[in-house]
């Protein structure tokens, strides 16, 4: 797991020839933004995380950005919620709009702005949700310091080769720079495979016909 921004600053380093690790304040922002850059491209399925909400009774409306609902404080309000659970019964969502709507189940939905959660029937007593959230990219304190989102090894090299595509721009190598943009879409594209292939275990595979592929080409003769 890359657990600080460490690995990534060696991965660069190592990546532009360097004979020993940049440590810079300009290198550790270049590999904060390149961290960002990776994490924001896709609801990634790592980027899921458990929080035990504590409800109130009466209480049916919870602010997502505040410590004490959310204790890493990294609610991506742009991604929003995965599943909200009720001990084993699992919430379904509904529109924010249609909440009255809704006497008899409970139902969850997110304010417009994405930044609360609210239940469609009354809370009756104390307790607790299963709230699983898609987590942000937060700037650690040092490059040492334990990241509140930690992923898997498998995305190192399209953040250090995005960190590359940001120094070399900063030198103004553009044919460098743009090399390294490329290379980085192509190895999100194979996260993104991944990642599928993890979402659909199990599922039968639907395989394309041919000629609903990009890449097939028909050959005319006259």
């Amino acid at each position: 797991m890359i657990n600080t921004l460490e690995a990534v600053l060696i991965e660069t380093s190592q990546m532009l020839n360097e004979t020993s690790t940049d440590v810079s304040v300009k290198r550790i922002g270049y590999a904060s933004r390149a961290f960002n850059y990776v994490v924001s491209q896709r609801k990634w399925t790592d980027r899921r995380k458990l929080q035990v909400l504590s409800v109130s009774a009466g209480i049916q409306e919870y602010d997502l950005n505040s410590s004490s609902n959310i204790t890493d404080g990294d609610y991506d309000e742009q991604a929003g919620i995965y599943e909200v659970y009720d001990g084993t019964t699992k919430l379904d969502p509904c529109a924010y709009s249609n909440l009255n709507a809704l006497p008899s189940s409970q139902y969850f939905s997110l304010s417009p702005d994405g930044k609360k959660i609210v239940f469609s029937k009354a809370i009756t007593s104390n307790g607790t949700f299963n709230l699983w959230y898609y987590a942000k990219y937060i700037k650690p304190v040092s490059y040492t310091s334990n990241l509140t989102l930690q992923l898997p090894d498998s995305f190192l090299i399209p953040i250090a080769t995005y960190t590359k595509h940001l120094v070399h721009d900063g030198r103004r190598q553009r044919t460098d720079a743009r090399n390294c943009l490329l290379d980085v879409q192509e190895q999100i594209a194979d996260l993104v495979m991944t990642d599928a292939k993890h979402r659909i275990k199990g599922l039968p595979k639907n395989i394309p016909t041919p000629m609903g592929s990009s890449s097939f080409k028909r050959n005319y003769r006259f």
